[in-house]
């Protein structure tokens, strides 16, 4: 049997008394199975879970949020190491009844190349080796544009720009993508022009922005319309104009709670999360604004001080000595 988590280390034990946050229980399972945590939870307590409670807390979810399999939902932040790779391959296995092309089995494919090759799976590296020569020509589900896509994500996280492009070459190179599946080949091109420009290479003179604004006007229904919409929302945020992006990003939601049935009901749940990350984006930049100002005013108040200090040691004050001080402040 393949060990699909060879090397990887597990995370550091679970200190005493530490509970599971799903089914609270102390310590190890019935099983044996230890508590772990790999994510951002810090603290005696906080995030820690068996591997299998967390699965089953996914699959209750599957059909809502597919952040659980990816996402502490305690801290907001990926999950890292052996837990991210145990729940990848669990993602895939519950995946693997829908259809080839459906959007949580397209969606479980990418994470788990991403999760693998991220974390050096050794296993999954020599299969990314002797995948890398497949030919175009052969991949006829669109989950082989979605495996490439995952697999130069993980390149791209660890700085190998020169590898991810060619991964992303591969993914966006493929035919054969359906209206549907326009907004995915969207972030594969984003994430294409992104290396491309790391690397100091052209990239094509239209940006981003106004390729969805044309897809827009160009969309065959007001469904796709707004699919088109919701892909120009996240261009948006990626390109800092971050108020436009919340106002398509709330229409988008709007629209899809409105109108979309229970086929399309993740197109809501999409809808939101990229809503969500337009927030997230537009608060952490105003955080940012708000300590740029924080900064001027220290630097001028900074600078104001040495400026009056230097007029009163020319006017041979002392500022040590409290008299002359309270000469300065009363003016005489």
């Amino acid at each position: 049997m393949i060990d699909l988590e060879a090397g990887i280390t597990d995370p550091p034990t679970a200190p005493t008394g530490a509970t599971c946050w799903i089914c609270l229980e102390e310590g190890p399972d019935g099983g044996g199975e230890p508590l772990m945590r790999d994510c951002a939870c810090r603290g005696q307590s906080a995030g820690y879970a068996h591997i299998s409670c967390v699965v089953k807390y996914a699959q209750s979810r599957l059909d809502v949020c597919v952040t659980a399999w990816k996402e502490c939902p305690l801290c907001a932040h990926g999950y890292q190491g052996r837990v991210a790779l145990t729940l990848s391959n669990h993602f895939v296995a519950k995946t693997q009844s829908r259809g080839k092309n459906h959007p949580l089995r397209l969606d479980a494919i990418e994470y788990w190349a991403y999760c693998q090759l991220l974390h050096d799976n050794e296993y999954a590296l020599s299969l990314f080796r002797r995948l890398r020569g497949l030919a175009n020509s052969r991949q006829k589900d669109f989950w082989w544009p979605m495996f490439w896509y995952g697999v130069g994500r993980a390149h791209e996280e660890k700085g190998e720009s020169s590898e991810a492009l060619t991964w992303y070459e591969k993914a966006t190179g493929c035919s054969g993508f359906t209206a549907l599946e326009q907004s995915i080949k969207d972030k594969m091109e984003n994430a294409l022009r992104r290396v491309r420009s790391d690397l100091g290479l052209p990239n094509s003179t239209r940006s981003e922005v106004d390729i969805c604004r044309q897809r827009i006007l160009n969309a065959e229904d007001e469904y796709h319309s707004f699919k088109c919409k919701q892909a120009l929302a996240e261009c948006l945020a990626n390109d800092k104009q971050l108020s436009e992006a919340l106002e398509v990003g709330k229409e988008c939601v709007d629209y899809f709670e409105r109108v979309s049935g229970p086929g399309h009901i993740m197109d809501t749940f999409s809808a939101r999360a990229t809503l969500s990350s337009i927030k997230r984006k537009k608060h952490s930049a105003e955080r940012e604004e708000i300590l740029r100002l924080q900064m001027a005013f220290l630097i001028l108040a900074f600078i104001y001080f040495l400026s009056h200090s230097e007029d009163d040691e020319e006017n041979g004050l002392d500022m040590n000595d409290p008299s002359a001080t309270n000469v300065t402040l009363n003016g005489n």
